[in-house]
């Protein structure tokens, strides 16, 4: 997939990490509440644990004006509407934000809907890294 303003992205590029997928869109209510805790949280972790943001049909200067705003140090991968890459979701259909933890082995530990809390967020590391 297309990261924002830098490389492909691939998951197995991480393997050996804790890997926070978050799902959001800029227009999202709960993401920008939860944002400050996602970045705050990925900062606290940079040596073994990645968090990539997945940004779902928006435009790309909408997309860099919220990176910007909310200091965020790591990619953000573009799913865009007419992308050859098959949906992490099924029929577009998907409740804001949404976030996936792959363990280091690349096997999914959990998945959430909804905001969490850094607390959750920490939790869901310490059972990844389990």
């Amino acid at each position: 997939m297309e990261v924002l303003d830098g490389p492909e992205f691939r998951l197995t590029a991480y393997r050996g990490k804790i890997v926070f997928v978050n799902v959001f869109a800029t227009w999202c209510g709960p993401c920008r509440e939860e944002q400050p805790v996602v970045v705050a949280f990925a900062n606290a972790h940079p040596d073994d644990t990645a968090v990539i943001g997945v940004d779902v049909h928006e435009e790309d200067n909408d997309v860099r004006a919220y990176r910007k705003k909310f200091e965020i140090p790591y990619p953000i991968v573009m799913y865009r509407s007419r992308s050859t890459v098959p949906p992490i979701f099924k029929n577009d259909s998907l409740i804001y934000p949404t976030t996936l933890v792959f363990r280091p082995d690349g096997k999914l530990s959990c998945a959430w809907a909804g905001g969490r809390t850094r607390a959750g967020f920490e939790a869901e590391r310490q059972f990844a890294l389990s």
